[in-house]
């Protein structure tokens, strides 16, 4: 039992980094492909904002 809850929670805890770093990268990463894309569908690239 101890064995089972100890691989669970390594399993979390290394599921839980991975998908913070995931949810950080996809937004710029589809932002990045929209761009690219755009010509190829016929579209103007979208205008990003400056911070």
């Amino acid at each position: 039992m101890i064995r089972t809850l100890s691989l669970l929670a390594v399993t979390l805890l290394l599921a839980g980094c991975g998908m913070n770093r995931a949810v950080g990268v996809l937004p710029n990463t589809l932002d990045d492909l929209g761009e690219r894309s755009a010509p190829l569908r016929g579209d103007a690239p979208p205008v990003r904002e400056k911070p």
